[in-house]
């Protein structure tokens, strides 16, 4: 089912197989991953759940029911159950991860710049998604507490470069550097590379989350025509889609998509436009909170370029 694209069926397939066997912590991690991918905050906290069955004293599970209850607003929880993990191991990367969702949720920048600072010397030896999106999240604090520069230097020194061929260092590297510019900071040459790796994701679909990631890259690179060819493809992809990804794409992921490459254009009333539509229900793409809060920023930077009152916060 994964192979085929089918995550619906895949998840399915984790949840029956999770209950039968909730020591299997492979599989649950698995499960939260395509609940993550696909919006479904409550199966994201079910999976994390099913892992204190088993391995209620070992500090990996408390950090998967930490960023499931966070993902599901129960934030003094997860904060609680990160911390647990890290008391058991110092080293789990995904508490450190859940406890910064936390900080950032609730505005405590300067608290989660310290946490990320005292946890960050254990993600060296980490996989490269984890290390990565810890230091995006580090960077990410920076950047609420009127640090733009430091934020690109933590981009420069770990955000890009590691794995460039890696669509999660390429999403991570187009989210950071947008936000950058929406604050009025010069990233200089830093779009070329991204662009470089992008544009080999033209035709994939594997991920919505991801295709308007890369949408706005190459729009915002200039590489207009690219953009254009990408979109067609998108709408192409759409068409052809089996439900329920094709009501998504219609009420949600096609308005985004028109947004992301309305605001890289600067026609900052259609991007509103297709803001407004896609906002309201866009946990639908995946990603986190915090990931998704970049097209809110551009929603209201949208809407106030052309007059408009920003309601889909």
């Amino acid at each position: 089912s994964w192979a085929a694209r089918d995550y619906w069926s895949a998840l399915a397939a984790l949840e029956e197989l999770t209950v039968r066997w909730p020591a299997d912590l492979c599989a649950i991690k698995w499960g939260q991953y395509h609940a993550f991918n696909l919006g479904d905050r409550e199966a994201l906290l079910r999976f994390g759940e099913r892992a204190r069955i088993v391995f209620e004293d070992h500090p990996y599970a408390h950090g998967m029911i930490a960023f499931g209850l966070e993902q599901n607003h129960r934030l003094d929880e997860a904060e609680e159950e990160g911390l647990r993990a890290t008391e058991i191991a110092l080293d789990d990367a995904w508490a450190h991860h859940a406890v910064a969702h936390v900080m950032e949720t609730q505005g405590r920048a300067k608290d989660g710049a310290r946490w990320l600072d005292h946890c960050s010397h254990t993600w060296d030896k980490k996989g490269v998604f984890i290390r990565d999106h810890n230091w995006w999240h580090a960077a990410l604090f920076q950047i609420s507490l009127g640090r733009p520069q430091d934020a690109l230097s933590i981009y420069d020194a770990k955000l890009w470069g590691a794995w460039p061929e890696f669509p999660q260092e390429q999403i991570g590297a187009v989210s950071m550097l947008w936000r950058l510019e929406m604050r009025g900071l010069d990233v200089g040459a830093r779009w070329a590379p991204v662009l470089d790796q992008v544009r080999r994701r033209a035709g994939e679909h594997i991920l919505p989350f991801h295709d308007l990631h890369y949408l706005y890259a190459l729009a915002r690179a200039g590489a207009a025509g690219e953009a254009e060819t990408f979109l067609a493809s998108l709408h192409r992809h759409a068409e052809s889609a089996e439900a329920p990804y094709k009501s998504f794409w219609r009420d949600t992921g096609l308005p985004a998509a028109a947004a992301v490459n309305a605001f890289a254009a600067g026609d900052f009333t259609a991007a509103a436009e297709g803001f407004a539509r896609a906002l309201p229900t866009l946990e639908r793409v995946g990603g986190s909170h915090a990931q998704r809060h970049l097209f809110v920023e551009a929603y209201e930077r949208a809407a106030s370029a052309t007059g408009r009152t920003a309601t889909a916060r």
